[in-house]
């Protein structure tokens, strides 16, 4: 008996040696060498990577210079030489095609924004800006011989006409850039366009004075005036396209440098004229803008 008890003991020893330090707890937990699946464990999955995106709302401001060919306009309606009390001119008329002048000079453009970087290259961004003034003007004096009555007499009839319409505004433009993965010595080219709309603000005013001058007998002169003038607002087409760089000057700030094409659509204006309708319609304007602004990055 005892020296079966101490054989046992002896054997108890010897595999208690060559076990791990860490014990099996209730057959549950191993730490030691080997694969989790062969001690009856449940494999743990390793995490998935998830792709890091660094998004970023920003504000920009630009300023530039404008220029571009005068639009074109067209005028219809315009009528004189009815005068009054029997006097009319041999024929009526309108305004001479080179009477139809348009002031449309170099001037400086200003924007503002809020955009939002979707990834390295996409974003896109809202803009308001400024928009060119333009002068539109029809002015004219002309003469034309003289009827009484509807008979030729001896005089003439003198018409001075002065139409002036001008416009201002802005435009608010919703667009979207490209930014290149290539880089040149700092600077990320880019291209853009973007599309939205232009508020207008439309004045044209007419004063017409015609005169006869009858000659037939003892010097005669009537003289006959009309003035009218018209107020709009008017909500147009605008569109823009661009290329440029982005110069990285810190995670917060970056230059923009850039070309720009705006196209802005035409306005028309209409009012009484000598008891006539008279409407002004301008083509579209084409600028063509070097601009310099800073966007401001908010992580």
């Amino acid at each position: 008996m005892t020296a079966k008890f101490t054989t046992s003991l002896l054997l108890g020893i010897a595999l208690m040696a060559v076990m791990p330090n860490e014990a099996l707890a209730g057959g549950d937990y191993y730490s030691g060498a080997g694969s989790v699946k062969d001690y009856g464990g449940t494999p743990v999955p390793a995490p998935i990577p998830v792709p890091i995106y660094d998004p970023v709302w920003y504000f920009r401001g630009d300023v530039g210079l404008q220029f571009g060919d005068a639009p074109t306009f067209t005028e219809t309606g315009m009528q004189f030489g009815e005068l009054y009390h029997g006097y009319a001119a041999s024929q009526t008329f309108g305004p001479n095609a080179d009477a139809l002048r348009s002031d449309f000079d170099s001037s400086v453009t200003y924007a503002v924004g809020v955009g939002y970087r979707w990834s390295d290259s996409f974003r896109t961004d809202i803009t308001g800006e400024k928009i060119r003034d333009q002068s539109f003007r029809i002015q004219d004096t002309t003469r034309a011989a003289l009827l009484h009555n509807n008979a030729p007499v001896l005089g003439f009839v003198e018409t001075k006409y002065n139409d002036q319409l001008s416009t201002r505004g802005g435009a608010v433009l919703f667009n979207a850039y490209y930014d290149m993965p290539t880089h040149f010595g700092g600077f990320t080219p880019y291209v853009g366009g973007g599309l939205g709309f232009a508020l207008v603000g439309v004045d044209r005013t007419n004063r017409t004075i015609e005169k006869a001058y009858d000659r037939s007998g003892p010097a005669k002169q009537e003289q006959f005036s009309s003035s009218s003038e018209a107020h709009d607002n008017q909500t147009k087409l605008a569109a823009m396209a661009t290329v440029g760089a982005t110069y990285h000057v810190s995670d917060v700030t970056e230059l923009d440098l850039n070309y720009r094409y705006l196209y802005v659509d035409g306005v028309d204006a209409s009012l009484l004229v000598n008891g006539h309708p008279s409407n002004i319609a301008t083509d579209g304007t084409h600028d063509h803008q070097l601009r310099a602004g800073v966007r401001f990055n908010i992580q």
